[in-house]
């Protein structure tokens, strides 16, 4: 039977196993359990002329995109795609041959689909693998934003101190003291796990295609006021970075945090924001967003109807994102249906 499951992944690729594929496969074998002489290209005979033809579509496709990956140059570990915003920014990630952290099927690592926002290996999302940024990259970077000379200065001032990014409202001394009420993978030191967790949820919580206009397929579907509207919004109303402060002599003792509502121990650092009345403010570990509850990158913030969220997830407030191109729909697309 072993024997027999790998002829037929030969023929009846793994990706294709759902539905239609899955079903050829099940029949295949209670043929073959009547007659043994019955051979794949045999029973694949048998079935209709539009199906057979479909599968050796199928298989063609198959071997064609094998021997590509096998062209990919051996001393490029792994391959970056690179993109540009509107305002000058570039944004490269290195995607080509990383692993999936989610599942233990992607043999080859990331091979991106021709349109879908998953990988051509092990069907996983895109954002599951372990996709990382070539260099250091800021907030701001990420957005689509050119960087000004206060967010350079940060940046140094980050690397100085031997940390990927730093609160700015901080003292030199007082950095190290705010990452120690942290868990020590959410602390983004130089070479650390932490950094690494750090650069992943840039990824994951701010969505290239939100941001850079190349990325984003809508925009020659009749998309394109859709996505300056909601880009124009994010801007003038929803998005705001959060100040880090140390409740101390001068600040009001009895401050309680706006997610759970435990009073904030004196001496310790909260974080609050200038889109917000003084008296609101929360725990380091609370701030986070409201659907993933992941820790919000860099302290960057979007706020709707009294919730904090990131970026992706406030997106997803204001229309529903397609599931295959990872792409906040438009109501002129007709192309985004439900996946």
């Amino acid at each position: 039977m072993a024997k027999l499951d790998s002829t037929l992944s030969r023929y009846f690729p793994s990706r294709y196993r759902r539905g239609r594929s899955l079903q050829v496969r099940s029949s295949f074998k209670q043929f073959y359990a009547q007659d043994h002489s019955l051979s794949p290209p045999k029973f694949l005979g048998t079935l209709s002329r539009g199906a057979s033809e479909t599968f050796a579509r199928r298989m063609d496709f198959k071997s064609t995109r094998k021997s590509k990956r096998k062209a990919v140059s051996a001393d490029k570990e792994f391959a970056q795609s690179t993109v540009k915003s509107s305002s000058g920014a570039v944004l490269n990630e290195l995607e080509l041959g990383q692993p999936c952290l989610q599942c233990n099927n992607c043999s080859t690592g990331f091979h991106k689909h021709t349109w879908r926002h998953k990988c051509d290996t092990c069907d996983c999302p895109r954002y599951n693998h372990d996709i990382r940024h070539k260099g250091h990259v800021t907030l701001e970077q990420r957005m689509g934003e050119a960087m000004t000379e206060e967010a350079e200065r940060a940046k140094e001032k980050a690397i100085k101190l031997g940390y990927a990014w730093v609160p700015g409202d901080l003292q030199d001394d007082e950095v190290d003291s705010y990452f120690s009420q942290l868990p020590k993978n959410l602390v983004p030191a130089l070479g650390s796990m932490g950094e690494r967790d750090r650069d992943r949820r840039l990824i994951l919580q701010l969505p290239g295609p939100d941001y850079f206009e190349s990325l984003c397929t809508t925009l020659k579907l009749g998309g394109k006021g859709n996505f300056r509207e909601i880009k124009k919004y994010r801007e003038d109303q929803a998005f705001g970075v959060g100040e880090v402060f140390k409740l101390g002599k001068g600040k009001k003792s009895n401050m309680a945090c706006h997610k759970c509502e435990v009073k904030i121990t004196m001496g310790t650092f909260a974080i609050k924001s200038k889109k917000f009345e003084s008296h609101i403010a929360w725990h380091p570990h609370c701030f986070t967003c409201a659907v993933c509850e992941l820790p919000l990158v860099d302290l960057g913030f979007f706020w709707r109807n009294g919730f904090l969220f990131c970026g992706r997830h406030w997106a997803e407030q204001l229309r529903p994102r397609c599931a295959t191109c990872d792409q906040v729909r438009s109501s002129t697309t007709s192309r985004h249906t439900e996946a």
